[in-house]
């Protein structure tokens, strides 16, 4: 796939595109990543149109002339002017900040699409109090990185415990591959993102699950508990919801272990 800049909505977005046949498939990435960071999977969507955007405030979309501000109706309107471009309702696949996104998006209308895979994503936060704390600890957060910087920060990120398996699964070659695209994003654009695409920024949409008809798979690595939880629990509400788990695999399951990632994404798109 390959990175060119689209005019969406008003502002630049850089969408990494790979031509093909049949219904599109729309990537959205997680917190600190770019399209691109779905390579290690793009085998289970063999010969199909994909679109990957750099999110506002990551990747090259941060450094674009006309850059979307991160908040969550700047993603909605962007989505939705992508789905126009590709053609097709798609399906779609986010993953953590990506699959939250997709989830907001889908519930509030403004993302047409046929199926919905969600790894390592929660549905936001019911109680306004912890909705506040939330955004207070992003905060800090994104003073944090502003000071230190963008490399500083992503040192600091990858070494939390829901991480803690990534570099040595991923291999020294693919994880430095990894930290040079994520550095693309200037210290800003992520900060911007923590403070306008966090969980504590997000409409609890818990609520709206029970109308969500589309399929949708709700995914973790199975040493990531809490998504563990949380995944289960969406399924169950989900009308057309189902979960599955990936053994040996923390948070970003796609990227720890993809090839256990991709039979479960061929088999859900092929059901």
């Amino acid at each position: 796939m390959r990175r060119r800049v689209l005019p969406l909505a008003g502002a630049d977005w850089a969408v990494a595109h790979r031509p093909g046949r049949g219904r599109p498939l729309l990537l959205l990435h997680g917190f600190t990543g770019t399209g691109l960071d779905f390579e290690p999977v793009l085998a289970a969507f063999e010969g199909r149109p994909l679109w990957a955007p750099d999110l506002p405030g990551h990747g090259r979309t941060a450094g674009t002339p006309r850059p979307p501000t991160p908040s969550f109706p700047t993603v909605r309107a962007g989505l939705r002017a992508l789905v126009e471009v590709a053609g097709e309702a798609p399906d779609v696949f986010g993953y953590s900040m990506g699959g939250r996104l997709a989830l907001d998006a889908v519930l509030h209308g403004a993302l047409p699409h046929r199926r919905l895979m969600l790894l390592g994503a929660a549905p936001g936060l019911a109680d306004p109090h912890a909705r506040a704390e939330r955004r207070a600890a992003d905060a800090l957060l994104a003073e944090r990185l502003e000071r230190e910087g963008t490399g500083a920060f992503l040192h600091t990120w990858g070494a939390q415990p829901m991480f803690a398996h990534l570099r040595r699964r991923l291999g020294e070659a693919a994880w430095k591959r990894l930290q040079q695209r994520r550095a693309e994003a200037p210290a800003l654009g992520l900060a911007s993102a923590l403070r306008g695409l966090g969980t504590g920024e997000m409409t609890d949409a818990t609520p709206g699950l029970a109308g969500c008809g589309a399929p949708t798979l709700c995914i973790a690595g199975a040493e990531d508990t809490k998504f563990v939880a949380l995944g289960r629990t969406m399924a169950a509400a989900l009308p057309h919801g189902r979960f599955a788990s990936v053994e040996m695999a923390g948070h970003a399951a796609h990227l720890e272990r993809p090839t256990a990632c991709i039979p479960l994404l061929r088999g859900f798109l092929a059901d």
